[in-house]
């Protein structure tokens, strides 16, 4: 889907938007990764409220979360894509 031409269908969105649980799910049963099972999970949360997994909000959403925000951001923009 990632080097899919075009917009997703709504069904490509929803099954798009699941990679923040995959993750999650991966590193849960892995101790050295603990500390980061949140900037995983909470990556695509905005400050409005209108990402997802959870809908966190404002100062809910992990600080270190808005900092990969940030550098996921900066990867898409950079990064060449269909």
């Amino acid at each position: 889907m990632l080097l899919k031409k075009g917009k997703l269908t709504p069904e490509e969105w929803e099954i798009m938007k699941q990679h923040v649980l995959i993750g999650e799910k991966i590193c849960q049963p892995l101790r050295s990764m603990q500390g980061v099972i949140p900037i995983i999970r909470h990556h695509h949360e905005r400050w409005d409220g209108s990402g997802y997994p959870d809908g966190l909000k404002g100062e809910k959403v992990p600080y270190l979360a808005q900092v990969f925000q940030i550098i996921d951001i900066y990867d898409a923009l950079t990064s060449e894509r269909p």
